[in-house]
């Protein structure tokens, strides 16, 4: 809807810059589109006027007029604009333009809202890429679910996503997972290992000892660190993958960090930093800025590895690539994009979404997220409880950026105060009228319509609220994959549920005029189509009962 208006706007502008009633040489901006929060002020609103009004030695009502009096609207698109505020120019769509996109939901069903903006191009989205050294932390598991839906949502605008998982089975910390199950399965045998400080301690690292016990006896206990590390990594991934499939977020490509080493991606990275004369030696290091690349060791650092990674991405001709990291990581952004464009990438391909970790509680109440030494809440304990599409949601209702705090309790309630319960409802409720339909009417299929003035008897406010919000649903799913933010879609999703909820309570679908009834059937089935679409979209299996 707002390219079509953006279309109206752009022709009004050529032609008034044609005649000269606008002295500017060309057309060089964008048009911005906004809805108005009071729908007073229209269905759109354009403040295209103020930017212009200084390049054009006029004021802002004087160019907003000028715009106006170009303005040739599609016919039965829009049914008027007013000029307010000094300069605005208010859209109000027409009536019939809305009929009929119930008539274009009806027929598209669960492929309106797909466009091809994309235009097949490539994006590798890289998220929840958290190191193999446990189970997945409930915490941690919000990256999982932003990187997911957003790969749905880019494919649905038409590019061509891979989804990518990068394995950080190298490093300090895989070293110190090996010792930690060395040392545990040691102690299973009744040997006495030597006390490790700041080892693994989870029960999971027991039940990977008493597994390699089951498997091998004792003969493991020749085996050197690297077996155990290696082993540990193999099963934890394991699980890991298991998680992510039952929680419903799945991976084109997993990449291990060891493979990069075993190529030589590592050390050819390197060795173009210091071709071009990136690096320092300091202290026996190799340094790129502020941030060691090989240690005094020899053994390259992460840092060193991921900027492989990453020149790897580039190698494979990516139109974008995303990564999706915790706001702990917040530090490596900036290096990583510096060392990249040293390199000669286009650091503006890149794009790095950080999001804030999660906290549980009951019903107000903090739970801790560590239960004891070594343990933590998992995200396959948080499923068991409350269940996949309840966590799924509550992890995208508020901004990437934001905090989140996650209600046990709530997310189980069977009430309308729960967000997911509330929109599920909604889907089940139109569900449950069509049943009753089918026993009153005979039908058998979905209400089908082919003339738009049969909906002209909608009439009542929040039906035509209804459909203005069905409408702007393409637009929606554009927006969000612009701006990689997929928590307005969760928005988007309780707002329809909230004016079907009011339609409900306040009409009746079934009555005694059958042309109101049928129009009635139209308009609710095109509201479950947009729900279950944005459903499906976050990965969430709409409710036909509840």
């Amino acid at each position: 809807m707002k390219g079509k208006l953006s279309q109206i706007i752009e022709e009004s502008l050529k032609k008034a810059i044609s005649v000269r009633e606008l002295q500017l040489d060309k057309f060089p901006f964008s048009v911005i589109i906004e809805k108005p929060k009071d729908k007073v002020h229209g269905d759109l609103s354009v403040s295209i006027a103020f930017s212009l009004a200084e390049k054009c030695k006029k004021s802002p009502l004087e160019v907003a007029s000028i715009i106006y009096k170009h303005l040739k609207p599609e016919t039965g698109f829009i049914e008027k604009v007013e000029i307010a505020g000094g300069g605005f120019l208010n859209f109000f769509i027409s009536k019939t333009y809305l009929c009929k996109s119930m008539i274009e939901i009806t027929r598209k069903g669960n492929k309106f809202g797909h466009s091809n903006t994309g235009g097949g191009k490539r994006i590798q989205v890289e998220f929840a890429s958290v190191g193999p050294t446990g189970p997945v932390h409930i915490g941690h598991s919000r990256g999982a679910v932003i990187g997911d839906v957003l790969a749905n949502i880019l494919e649905e605008v038409g590019y061509r996503v891979t989804r990518e998982y990068y394995i950080n089975d190298v490093g300090t910390q895989i070293e110190i997972l090996g010792k930690s199950l060395m040392a545990r399965y040691e102690e299973i045998l009744g040997k006495k290992p030597e006390v490790l400080e700041g080892g693994y301690e989870g029960q999971y690292i027991s039940n990977l000892a008493i597994k390699l016990k089951e498997k091998y006896g004792e003969g493991c206990l020749s085996k050197d660190v690297s077996f155990f590390s290696c082993f540990a990594v193999n099963e934890i991934l394991v699980g890991i993958k298991k998680d992510f499939e039952d929680f419903g977020v799945r991976f084109d490509k997993w990449v291990n960090e060891s493979e990069l080493y075993h190529r030589g991606e590592v050390k050819n990275t390197i060795e173009l930093l210091k071709k071009k004369g990136w690096t320092t030696l300091e202290n026996g290091a190799l340094w790129f800025a502020d941030d060691v690349l090989v240690r005094s060791s020899g053994v390259p650092t992460y840092f060193a590895s991921d900027i492989a990674y990453h020149l790897g991405k580039y190698k494979r001709k990516f139109y974008c690539i995303i990564d999706i990291w915790g706001q702990d990581h917040h530090g490596h952004v900036s290096r990583l994009g510096n060392a990249l464009k040293v390199i000669g990438c286009d650091v503006n391909k890149l794009e790095v979404i950080l999001y804030q970790l999660v906290s549980l509680s009951r019903r107000g109440e903090p739970v801790k997220m560590s239960t004891r030494k070594g343990e933590f809440i998992t995200l396959r304990e948080v499923m068991d409880e409350v269940g996949r599409d309840s966590i799924r949601f509550f992890f995208l209702m508020r901004k990437s950026s934001s905090h989140l705090n996650f209600d046990l309790e709530l997310a189980k309630a069977q009430s309308l105060e729960n967000p997911i319960y509330y929109v599920q409802y909604a889907h089940a409720r139109i569900f449950s009228i069509f049943r009753e339909a089918k026993k009153q009417f005979k039908i058998k299929n979905s209400p089908t319509i082919n003339d738009w003035r049969e909906l002209e008897i909608l009439n009542e406010e929040v039906e035509i609220d209804i459909m203005k919000k069905l409408a702007f649903f393409p637009d929606e799913i554009a927006k969000i994959a612009l701006a990689r933010e997929p928590q307005g879609l969760t928005v988007y999703l309780q707002e329809l549920a909230a004016l079907f909820h009011r339609f409900y309570t306040e009409h009746r679908v079934i009555s005694n005029n059958l042309n109101l009834t049928h129009a009635r059937f139209v308009l609710i089935n095109s509201v479950q189509i947009v729900l279950a679409k944005g459903l499906r979209l976050m990965g969430i299996e709409p409710r036909k009962r509840m």
